[in-house]
């Protein structure tokens, strides 16, 4: 009787083994996050843990805010255009606050949950797109969404650029753009693929799994790369306009925008003034005689593709869906038709590889 009280304690005890065994397995696979995320938070942003990260959080945006400040007499004009930007932010939609000042520092701003991560004596856009870039890397999550905002106006104090700032700004930071549908990557005022595919004054939401896709907007110029850095070139996106080109710079980019009017199509003719009905829609919305008035390009629309299919060889080594990309409705051609000899006597770089995806 002793012998079976004996085995039956030592059964009920290798059970009891196993559960905790496997109780702590379960929780060590979680505890290197959240430990690592705690022990680092305060000295690198990345790597603070996301809302949505959490279980049962709920998907939150983080704003990512380039300020810049010329001198100190511009010091509170430019804090007034903060204010005015912010004053658009739902509490209800978006998080926390990450802030990149540059020329002269800004203290105490006067935006709810915001901190300033780095500060830069000059510098450019890039420097704050890089950081949303590394958090982004950090939470490449479909749910996880970040909003790219920067003080528009404040190095050139103009109606165009305040009006182009107020439209811009309130379309990234609204309720359409935080809650847009699954199969959109980017949410702006307008999404144009003329001159070449970008938002007019680059303020946008993104989702974080589609921009960990892309390229460090801060790379190192080298090679054939290097053009994309050293070359102003607006027709391209290239040079100082690169920053404004690179949200959409992937050929897996799915995006939307919120204008329904036609007669803003980019730049800064016919820019909306005051509030607008946000009409969330896949772009581009219009065809390309729509967005081509303003420009009235002549070269073939077979030469936008091979633009940006050489961008695509060279920084991702890859090309778009061969149905399903954006492009093809717009530019109103086809793989298919790009293989013909018609099209390839004058693009024959485009046919060395193979279509990727």
């Amino acid at each position: 009787m002793a012998k079976g009280l004996n085995l039956n304690f030592s059964a009920q005890l290798l059970v009891a083994f196993v559960l905790a065994y496997n109780v702590w397995n379960i929780f060590n696979a979680k505890l290197p996050i959240l430990s690592r995320a705690t022990a680092e938070e305060k000295e690198n942003v990345h790597d603070v843990l996301h809302p949505i990260d959490a279980p049962g959080g709920k998907a939150t945006t983080t704003i990512f805010y380039n300020l810049y400040t010329k001198d100190e007499s511009d010091v509170e004009r430019v804090r007034n255009i903060t204010v005015e930007q912010f004053s658009f932010m739902l509490p209800e939609e978006h998080d926390q606050v990450f802030v990149t000042t540059i020329g002269v520092p800004q203290v105490n701003l006067p935006v709810p949950n915001a901190e300033i991560i780095q500060h830069h004596p000059e510098g450019g856009e890039e420097l704050t797109l890089h950081e949303l870039w590394n958090y982004c890397r950090s939470h490449p999550y479909h749910s996880t969404k970040v909003v790219y905002l920067h003080s528009k106006g404040s190095f050139h104090d103009n109606k165009k650029n305040t009006d182009l700032r107020k439209f811009i700004t309130r379309a990234a930071l609204s309720k359409e753009c935080a809650n847009l549908p699954d199969q959109c990557d980017v949410c702006s005022a307008r999404m144009s693929p003329i001159p070449h595919p970008h938002s007019s004054g680059n303020m946008w939401l993104a989702r974080c799994d589609y921009v960990a896709k892309l390229v460090d907007p801060s790379f190192e110029p080298e090679g054939e790369k290097a053009k994309l850095k050293e070359i102003d070139e607006s027709g391209f996106g290239w040079g100082r306009f690169f920053s404004e080109h690179w949200i959409h710079f992937h050929p897996s980019v799915r995006p939307c925008d919120l204008y329904p009017g036609s007669e803003f199509t980019f730049g800064r003719a016919n820019i909306p003034v005051g509030d607008f009905k946000k009409d969330l829609k896949m772009a581009p919305r219009f065809d390309f005689d729509t967005f081509n008035i303003l420009l009235n390009f002549t070269k073939p629309k077979e030469g936008f593709i091979v633009d940006m299919f050489w961008e695509f060889d060279l920084f991702y080594n890859q090309r778009p869906d061969e149905t399903t990309w954006w492009g093809w409705n717009f530019y109103n051609t086809t793989y298919a038709k790009m293989v013909q000899p018609s099209v390839k006597k004058w693009m024959p770089w485009f046919f060395k590889t193979d279509m990727k995806k």
